[in-house]
């Protein structure tokens, strides 16, 4: 269903959906270098405590999906650099 950004003013929500990928994915690239940043200046113990509160919020605002959306979030910001033991075992509980 179409919605008004303004009286009057109809606007598609295909449209609207490409501005918000878009949105998303600058936030995304933003993430990404301010991720990769932090992975250089700070200990790994913190990059490992950011990873685990990442994991623990996607996982609070979309369950289950949140995990995976979560791995795919750091996976682009480069934590699959990092060495597969310092992974942290994770599985989000709905």
């Amino acid at each position: 269903m179409p919605f008004s950004s303004s009286a009057g003013d109809r606007t598609d929500p295909v449209v609207e959906l490409d501005r918000l990928d878009r949105e998303v994915i600058a936030l995304l690239r933003r993430r990404v270098e301010m991720a990769r940043a932090q992975e250089t200046t700070s200990p790994p113990e913190v990059v490992d405590e950011h990873e685990t509160r990442a994991m623990d919020l996607y996982c609070s605002e979309f369950g289950g999906p949140g995990e995976l959306l979560a791995r795919a979030v750091l996976n682009l910001c480069g934590i699959k650099r990092r060495p597969p033991q310092q992974f942290r075992t994770f599985s989000c509980r709905e």
